[in-house]
């Protein structure tokens, strides 16, 4: 019998669970260490009497609830709470009672046969122990089975042998099996047997002298594409049957209808070859029944010799070549030179070039008169920036992306057109030729740097013999510092031209390796303009 080792150690787990307590200890309270202050919240179990009551005891117990009462040294600012923590550990301690009475009158304690008697008793206590403890001695009653048979007296040993047991299924095969010691008892519980088929697919338990019924079975027949042609729904699991196929029906290229019982192989015997001839037999060839034959294309050869190949049986058109259309040009221009003062008879003057170097002979697309325009119509006089109204304006909102088209240098449809946006940019002759082949500059590709024809376009040497700059008007603007720039035409592999934009000589050659400034140009479509 081990009553009395059972109820303490349930009461001990228990009280352990409890965040408010600490230690649990049992016997008598003084051989406790109550001056070791890491203990607390200290839990006392003492049993006070057991009495025996036919087949059950009845024990009182008293169980000791305690914490160490911590006081500050000022007055207390509180007279109902004073200045210690007397009441909260009255309140914890409490709480640790009342959960543990719970799970004695209701809870696990209870499921392990200890039953709780009557009514609990709390009595509080302050300053009992050393250490100004304080808490509550909670007292109880429980009951707890009687175990005690004759077989647990020493005297008559022989009388209580342990018993055997062996638990075997129907075909004799031994599941269970061991002793049962005198005095107590064994539930043995019989595990479920497991039911599957044979590749696992169904599986199901079954309870000890219980039944399972297993679910019916539905058997379809399918061909190779899935379609259901037969089938067996609700059919009793492990049951034989037949299912019958219906057979299958073949037509023939002819409309001739077979049946064929189905599974069983089918061999057709195929129609001689196809003969595949053109109408003056120059093609023959044959196409096996059921077979696919592609015709060779046909080539087709113009009279000047070139081949077209076009698919059998496509019909081919031929359509005459139609002469190019003529590119029309206007009549070449001379080109201006910004000299507006005749000096001599027969001068660019006197011959008629009486119009500045900024001013068009004609009204151009825009609707005026000026030489330079960006790409919205505004324009420079030499002097000032105008947008296409003619009202003034700034550079930027001019010339647009910085490209200046030359109105005086165009073809019937294009117009000379020079990027100037790149005037910071050092490179050696054949690094600035190839510099911006793939750029795009305003929605426009295929610039090249410029060459000395297209240079002397723009040099307005009407400036000399005060020469300041032949490019310091806008729209180009180009400062003093930028003065040299390379062209893209050359006198030897080693040496190109490039310019000297405050010399007398605007142009002159330099060794190709040294690293001066470019201009980009190309031919912009009137129809690229939007005009």
């Amino acid at each position: 019998m081990q009553v009395y080792y059972n109820i303490l150690e349930m009461i001990r787990v228990q009280l352990l669970q409890d965040v408010n307590v600490n230690t649990v200890t049992t016997g008598d309270i003084f051989d406790v260490d109550l001056e070791k202050q890491t203990i607390f919240p200290l839990s006392h179990v003492m049993v006070n009497q057991a009495t025996k009551r036919k087949n059950v005891y009845t024990l009182s117990i008293s169980v000791l609830l305690m914490d160490i009462v911590d006081s500050v040294s000022h007055e207390a600012i509180d007279n109902f709470r004073g200045n210690d923590n007397e009441q909260d550990v009255f309140n914890t301690q409490l709480s640790v009672g009342a959960r543990l009475v719970e799970m004695i009158e209701r809870g696990d304690i209870r499921d392990d046969n200890f039953e709780l008697v009557g009514d609990p008793s709390f009595e509080p206590f302050t300053e009992r122990f050393e250490n100004s403890l304080a808490g509550w001695s909670l007292t109880f009653e429980v009951n707890v089975p009687n175990t005690m048979t004759v077989c647990d007296a020493p005297l008559i040993p022989s009388d209580c042998a342990a018993a055997s047991y062996t638990i075997t299924d129907e075909d004799g095969t031994t599941l269970y099996s061991g002793d049962i010691a005198s005095g107590l008892s064994l539930t043995q519980t019989i595990t479920n047997s497991d039911v599957q088929n044979s590749d696992g697919s169904y599986n199901a338990g079954v309870a000890a002298q219980g039944s399972l019924t297993l679910p019916d079975e539905t058997i379809l027949v399918t061909n190779t594409n899935l379609d259901i042609i037969a089938q067996d729904v609700n059919r009793p699991s492990v049951k034989d049957g037949t299912i019958e196929v219906p057979d299958i029906t073949l037509t023939d290229s002819d409309g001739t209808v077979l049946s064929k019982a189905a599974g069983i192989d089918l061999v057709c015997t195929p129609s001689a070859d196809a003969t595949v001839e053109n109408s003056d037999l120059s093609y023959t060839n044959t196409v096996a029944s059921g077979g696919t034959l592609v015709l060779p294309d046909v080539t087709n050869t113009d009279s000047d010799g070139s081949s077209v190949v076009t698919p059998a049986q496509t019909p081919f058109v031929c359509t005459p070549a139609v002469p190019p259309t003529p590119q029309l040009y206007q009549a070449a221009k001379v080109i201006q030179t910004g000299q507006t003062v005749s000096y001599t008879t027969g001068d660019d003057i006197t011959r008629g070039r009486g119009v500045d170097f900024f001013t068009l002979d004609y009204v151009n697309e825009w609707g005026h008169s000026f030489r330079f325009c960006g790409s919205n119509g505004g324009y420079s006089d030499g002097t000032s920036y105008f947008d296409v109204s003619g009202v003034a304006t700034t550079r930027a909102l001019a010339f647009p992306n910085l490209i200046v088209f030359d109105f005086s240098a165009r073809n019937v449809d294009s117009v000379l057109s020079y990027y100037i946006g790149d005037v910071a940019s050092y490179g050696n002759q054949a690094t600035q030729i190839v510099k911006h082949l793939t750029s795009t500059f305003g929605g426009l590709t295929g610039w090249r740097l410029w060459n000395v024809s297209e240079l002397f376009n723009v040099l307005n040497i009407g400036v000399y013999p005060i020469i300041t700059h032949y490019m310091s008007y806008p729209p180009f603007d180009f400062g003093s510092a930028n003065r040299y720039f390379w062209t893209a035409s050359s006198y030897s592999a080693t040496n190109g031209f490039r310019t000297e934009l405050r010399g007398i000589t605007p142009i002159v050659g330099n060794g190709n390796t040294s690293t001066y400034l470019g201009v980009w140009v190309r031919y912009t479509t009137l129809t690229e303009l939007g005009l």
